[in-house]
Parts: structure tokens; C-alpha cells; sequence
């Protein structure tokens, strides 16, 4: 089986955690496989997070499965998680 890559942490998300991208082998990217599935959202809050290259693939994945009406989005109205949650905070 082939090894993942080393991926260097980003910052957290203002709490002073880090993460890593998922990569499920050398070079595929599981955050980035599920966004052009439309099984998951691109939040470009944290794009300055990542690399110009990853922000600017993540993007355009998000923007072609919009297009394609793919997974989450096929729904007429999908609710980002972020605002689904701070609803429930309610």
C-alpha cells in the first residue's frame, strides 16, 4: 500500500489547535475528494489557512460541484454546518 504523504499542521481554528489534511494516500486528499463529491463544504474563512495552490483547488472543486448539482448540492437550499450549528446554539 502506498504511504500518505507528510502533510505539515495548519493552524487551528483560533482555539490553538492544529490539523492536517486528510490524505488518503501519497496524493490524494480526502477533505478535497469529499468537496468534489459535494459531500462537504469548502470554508473559505480558513483559505488563508492553506496554500494558495490547496485554497485554489478546494475552490474550484466546490464551484464544480455547485455546477453539478452534486451531493449537498442538489438540495434547492443546503444549510452550511456553521450556521446549522450556531442554530442549534439557539
Amino acid at each position: 500500500m502506498e504511504q500518505a504523504r507528510p502533510v505539515p499542521p495548519y493552524r487551528g481554528q483560533g482555539d490553538g489547535r492544529t490539523f492536517r489534511l486528510p490524505y488518503l494516500s501519497k496524493d490524494l486528499d480526502a477533505g478535497l475528494a469529499q468537496i468534489t463529491m459535494g459531500l462537504a463544504w469548502w470554508y473559505e474563512k480558513y483559505a488563508m489557512d492553506q496554500s494558495a495552490e490547496d485554497a485554489g483547488r478546494y475552490e474550484f472543486a466546490e464551484h464544480e460541484a455547485r455546477a453539478k448539482r452534486a451531493g449537498l448540492w442538489a438540495d434547492a437550499s443546503p444549510i452550511p454546518p456553521w450556521d446549522w450549528r450556531k442554530a442549534q446554539r439557539r
